[in-house]
């Protein structure tokens, strides 16, 4: 990009409120949800720039996005690398996010690499005759005669020797540049100390045109990974393979780098940010069993709590929500499901749930909810405390969230 034009929207915001470039790429991607954006990330097109920050994340229109930008890419960094799919967790929608962050950690990759080592060189063998470099003792014995000495022990006076070199790889270097070129100017800005629009303005002419087509960049990347053994090299070469076959990707300057689907990475960050225990209990927890006459079938049980956390003889249990509260609210299931989860944890460990409640991002301000109780329908008064007990909305800060997960520290003031 010549210029970073950059504008700064919410996941789930308005289609109506996105400027039209920058449409075209959500929709094309089929980033939404009804006229809703459904997307937290980084979106390119042509010379303008979209960050999309988290709902309810606090951001001053006056104040620079990179900081926050950086953040999110480096949220969403982490969450690719560490987390392990779980379809039982997290569903369907979370493989969507891992294959669309396979991307963003193929591009860091890239500038990774060409910081810390610059132009692809593949590290081959010479043979050298009397120079420099280890002696390969099997040739300079059969190749050399031996002077011998004292005890007729045999001196070579000539020597056979092998020695290491880099030696640059002309096709791999035009594909690495090009993507590293590529990389640069999507998310480069961000990571620049000043204003500067890209960390390598030397890669900028490799954007001129693609070095070749799909197949043949790919068949030469592959080749290459077949003779090469070093990590690093390794590494990139598979990071630039991935590029050319992820079918999200593509050899413009229009791309998308983040995830459709936030609220899988806002239940790991808040598990991270409040010390999560839940899996100390995931085997005590009951299982629906179905009678038939020949026996009984257990079912899997997909009734698994978001957060539990320990304090002594107390339970504090806690449902990660990523609703901005004032267009969503939990539902119903949500509920119940939360009371059964206390009235059956309570049962199993003999300890009492003292804060049962419902985290949302954010902060809370007259327009958000405080809690739920279940009231009876013609009477404004409780229906059962002990079956159905008061839930509590929390808010917290998303920037805080995001902090804490990646410096992998707790909270350990959010309720004391």
């Amino acid at each position: 990009m010549s210029s970073v034009e950059i504008n700064v929207y919410h996941d789930g915001c308005s289609l109506l409120d996105i400027h039209e470039e920058i449409k075209l790429s959500i929709n094309e991607s089929n980033l939404c949800q009804g006229n809703k954006v459904s997307f937290v990330g980084i979106i390119t097109s042509k010379e303008k720039c979209a960050v999309f920050l988290p709902k309810r994340y606090k951001f001053k229109v006056e104040e620079n996005p990179r900081k926050d930008a950086k953040n999110i890419l480096n949220l969403l960094t982490k969450y690719q690398a560490s987390h392990k799919y779980d379809q039982k967790l997290f569903g369907l929608e979370d493989q969507v996010n891992v294959e669309m962050l396979t991307t963003l950690s193929n591009y860091r990759i890239l500038l990774d690499f060409y910081r810390e080592k610059g132009l692809y060189r593949r590290r081959t063998t010479r043979e050298n005759k009397y120079g420099r470099g280890r002696i390969n003792w099997s040739k300079t014995t059969k190749n050399e005669t031996p002077i011998l000495v004292n005890d007729d022990s045999p001196v070579y006076i000539q020597y056979h020797t092998t020695y290491a070199v880099n030696k640059e790889v002309s096709s791999i270097v035009s594909i690495q540049k090009y993507f590293t070129a590529l990389a640069d100017s999507l998310i480069g800005w961000i990571f620049t100390e000043s204003n500067a629009q890209v960390l390598y303005p030397e890669l900028a002419l490799s954007l001129i045109s693609p070095p070749g087509t799909k197949n043949f960049m790919l068949h030469q990347l592959m080749k290459e990974r077949s003779q090469v053994f070093d990590n690093d090299r390794l590494r990139l070469l598979t990071a630039l393979i991935s590029i050319l076959e992820n079918k999200s990707s593509s050899t413009t300057n229009n791309q998308t780098i983040g995830v459709k689907y936030f609220w899988p990475i806002w239940e790991a960050s808040l598990k991270v940010s409040f010390n999560d225990s839940s899996k100390k209990v995931l085997e005590t927890l009951p299982v629906p069993s179905y009678q038939y006459e020949a026996g009984s079938k257990i079912a899997p049980s997909t009734l698994i709590p978001d957060i539990v956390i320990f304090k002594d003889e107390d339970i504090i249990l806690l449902d990660a929500k990523y609703y901005d509260t004032e267009n969503t609210l939990p539902s119903w299931q949500d509920i119940i499901k939360q009371s059964f989860y206390k009235n059956t944890l309570e049962k199993i460990t003999g300890k009492r749930v003292v804060l049962n409640a419902f985290v949302f991002p954010g902060e809370k301000n007259r327009s958000t909810p405080l809690s739920v109780h279940i009231k009876k329908r013609t009477e404004n008064e409780a229906f059962d405390n002990d079956l159905y007990p008061e839930i509590q909305c929390l808010y917290y800060s998303v920037k805080d969230v995001i902090s804490y997960y990646l410096a992998d520290k707790e909270d350990t003031e959010f309720f004391s």
